[in-house]
């Protein structure tokens, strides 16, 4: 052991060997005979690796490297390496003391591997215990009071109670507390901190988002974080490719269309695209007040449509009325757009008489005694150059397929990108739902589906049902429950079925009266192409 020891300590540029021999003592050291005392010897590799910490003072990029080796050679589970981890470093820093006299008392690189490990001396209090437990609430408390200091002051306290998450969520399976604290953490930082910092919170917030995505790829919220992140870190392009996935991956939520119409008449600069976004959420989601009053926003202010405003909310009042946001947003567009005064505030006192009022309706009847404008002027935008890096040809294919169904580009449009579009199996099925191709073999789930809508027969439909996946049965049967203008129940016949929180959504939403004839036919569509199974049904469905 001794042999080896010395060799790691001597292994690099201020040693007697070239930086190679580390790997050969440290596989010595894993080599060596096990006493009684012993059932791994872990504990000669860790001593080893601190060895050689102490004298080559590796930058921590160097360190990370052989360390991830070596916990790589040991697969164990995240609690395992504290207290050996201690052990090594402490054995080291005793000896380094002793040797100079307590000149000093401990190695760069210690720190480090202990955070790495979730060893805080100092911090226990704001630390998990263990791997087995998370860490306490109020770390993540106090990061978020102090969220509007300079961004150096949060970076490494960030880091650290994440990479903590990190190993609870390895140890235990449970990601919950992890997706929350990225998600919150990552929204506020957004929301504070000076202008000159804008950029560099956003990057930090795109990092935390990808944290969450990487355990929990299907949370509403680590998506909504990753969009608004791209965007605030001057990545427009990719924020709008990762809101088109959205859509395309969760057609039943209504939320990715409202998201991403607002990115589209903001910073993407594209409010005709928004409008009609929000005009088929409107057909889509014939019960949510919200979906209205953002597109008479949009048509008021980026088109100067206020007259068309007026009347959209005037039927969303009708509609919903002890919706206030409404209210208040026709005051909005008559004070300010139409200089409409009058009629602003017998809008404001009647939604207040009828008991549909909030603290911002008050608000802007004050402005009016005032003769102030109602709308709160928009912050200066930062111009910072487009960096957007993202290829999703995935969300690529969504957005002219929009384009397309919403009469906003030609089929030789759509054709020509799909020319220039790798061939996977939803830039097939983008061909086949535009009318652009008929493929011979429906491969997936999602294109059989089609072609069967297309026919109209029961037996091409029936079809479906043998080979397909319990989700892919629901939506079968649920056509069928559409084409007699009515609506099955999903859990009553799919309870185990898989995403079952989406089925009921969709349910939900198709239950919602109102609409174009055609919306219920139109998410089922949609719902199908974003779960694209692999099954092979062509021989069935064809």
């Amino acid at each position: 052991m001794s042999l080896w020891l010395s060799v790691c300590a001597e292994s690099g540029d201020a040693g007697r060997y070239d930086a190679s021999y580390l790997r050969v003592a440290l596989l010595g050291l894993r080599r060596l005979p096990l006493g009684d005392d012993f059932d791994a010897n872990e504990d000669f590799t860790l001593q080893g690796l601190a060895r050689w910490a102490v004298t080559q003072r590796p930058t921590t990029a160097a360190f990370e490297r052989e360390w991830r080796i070596l916990e790589g050679d040991f697969p164990r589970d995240a609690g395992f390496w504290g207290d050996r981890v201690q052990m090594a470093v402490t054995a080291a820093e005793r000896e380094l003391a002793e040797r100079t006299n307590g000149a000093e008392t401990t190695f760069p690189i210690a720190r480090w591997w202990r955070e790495d490990v979730d060893i805080h001396p100092n911090e226990n209090r704001l630390r998990g215990g263990s791997a087995h437990e998370p860490p306490p609430r109020e770390a993540r408390e106090a990061i978020l009071r102090d969220i509007g200091r300079a961004l150096p002051q949060l970076s490494d306290r960030i880091d650290t109670l994440m990479k903590g998450h990190k190993r609870y969520a390895d140890c235990t399976g449970d990601v919950f507390h992890l997706v929350r604290s990225s998600c919150n953490i990552g929204m506020r930082l957004l929301e504070k901190g000076s202008s000159e910092e804008r950029v560099d919170r956003g990057r930090l917030s795109v990092s935390l988002a990808a944290l969450a995505f990487e355990y929990d790829p299907l949370n509403a919220h680590a998506w909504s974080l990753m969009m608004r992140a791209l965007r605030t870190a001057g990545r427009v392009q990719d924020a709008e490719l990762v809101g088109w996935e959205a859509l395309r991956r969760f057609p039943e939520n209504v939320q990715w269309r409202t998201q991403l119409a607002s990115l589209l008449a903001g910073g993407g600069a594209k409010p005709d695209e928004a409008i009609a976004l929000l005009k088929e959420a409107q057909q889509l989601f014939p019960e949510n007040a919200f979906v209205r009053t953002q597109l008479a926003e949009i048509v008021a202010e980026d088109r100067g449509g206020a007259q068309e405003a007026v009347k959209l909310l005037q039927e969303t009042i009708s509609l919903f009325p002890g919706n206030p946001y409404a209210r208040n947003q026709l005051a909005m567009v008559l004070a300010d757009d139409l200089k409409r005064a009058d009629e602003a505030r017998d809008i404001l006192n009647g939604a207040i008489a009828e008991g549909a009022a909030d603290d911002v309706t008050r608000s802007l009847l004050q402005k009016l005694d005032q003769g102030r404008v109602l709308r709160r002027a928009k912050p200066k935008a930062v111009v910072v150059e487009d960096a957007s890096t993202l290829m999703l040809p995935t969300a690529m294919a969504r957005r002219q397929l929009f384009l397309f169904e919403a009469g906003l580009s030609s089929a030789d449009s759509l054709r020509a990108f799909l020319a220039d579009t790798p061939q996977d199996s939803y830039a097939t099925y983008v061909s086949e739902r535009a009318g652009l191709t008929d493929v011979p073999f429906k491969t997936t789930f999602a294109t059989a589906f089609e072609d069967a809508l297309e026919k109209a027969e029961p037996s091409a439909m029936r079809a479906l049902i043998a080979r397909a996946r319990p989700m892919e049965r629901a939506i079968v049967e649920e056509a069928f429950a559409v084409s007699e203008g009515r609506v099955v129940a999903f859990s009553e016949f799919f309870a185990d079925a898989e995403g079952d929180e989406r089925l009921q959504t969709l349910e939900r939403t198709l239950g919602q009266e109102g609409g174009r004839a055609d919306r219920r036919t139109l998410l089922l569509r949609d719902f199908a192409a974003s779960t694209l199974s692999t099954s092979v049904v062509s021989l069935v469905a064809a």
